[in-house]
């Protein structure tokens, strides 16, 4: 395939018919395959029984031409209905598309269903940490984190970088290093006051004057990661 397309300064505009995945791969590789939505769409119904395969071969076309995902979210992040967690993964994670890209990523997945950015973890701690000053949505940014918590912990450093980027002051609270804080009840901040518990970053939170505040004390002894 490389020795007939090098004699031809060619980029196709649709999938070859019958196209093998490995084919397909040094099309993709070579840019000989245009990058765009229709052959995104052609590549997926072709070679859709390949899974991870082709998932891999789609982000490769992507990185290929990062424009491809302006005004085709929807394309590229659903597929038959259904949202393609690898895919997202993928483009969030990969270090290949701009941050700017991935916040506004973020932003449309959030507001088209909340429930995506919370049902499984989309963001590795290094990703989050460097999309967190720019996510101006507290709950956004308090759906993502508790994710990466549920699904490997996080170190206190990575606790700390978080939260410290968040804008509402109630967030200021799990940082404190006096004997405790009380902040207002809510579920979201319950649910986040236990996660951190859970992950030794506080004490186990507490519910006081009649379950409508929380108190958050902190571990003294706990890992000193300031640097």
């Amino acid at each position: 395939l490389i020795a007939i397309t090098m004699a031809f300064r060619i980029t196709l505009i649709n999938v070859p018919e019958n196209l093998p995945l490995n084919n397909a791969a040094v099309l993709i590789k070579q840019k000989w395959l245009a990058p765009t939505s229709t052959v995104f769409e052609q590549l997926y119904q072709a070679l859709y029984e390949e899974g991870d395969k082709l998932t891999s071969l789609l982000y490769a076309l992507i990185c290929a031409r990062p424009v491809l995902l302006s005004d085709n979210y929807e394309l590229v992040l659903f597929s038959d209905d259904q949202f393609d967690l690898g895919i997202t993964r993928l483009i969030l994670n990969g270090d290949k598309i701009a941050d700017e890209v991935c916040i506004s990523i973020l932003n449309w997945l959030w507001e088209k269903d909340e429930a995506l950015l919370s049902e499984a973890p989309l963001l590795s701690q290094q990703a989050l940490i460097r999309f967190s000053t720019k996510i101006t949505d507290d709950r956004q940014k308090q759906a993502l984190l508790m994710q990466c918590l549920k699904n490997d912990g996080g170190s206190h450093k990575f606790i700390r970088q978080v939260l410290m980027t968040f804008g509402h002051q109630d967030y200021a609270a799990f940082l404190t290093e006096r004997n405790y804080r009380s902040i207002p009840r809510s579920d979201a901040m319950w649910q986040l006051a236990v996660q951190l518990g859970n992950s030794g970053f506080i004490r186990p939170p507490k519910l006081t004057h009649a379950d409508t505040r929380i108190r958050i004390e902190p571990f003294f002894n706990a890992e000193n990661e300031y640097d």
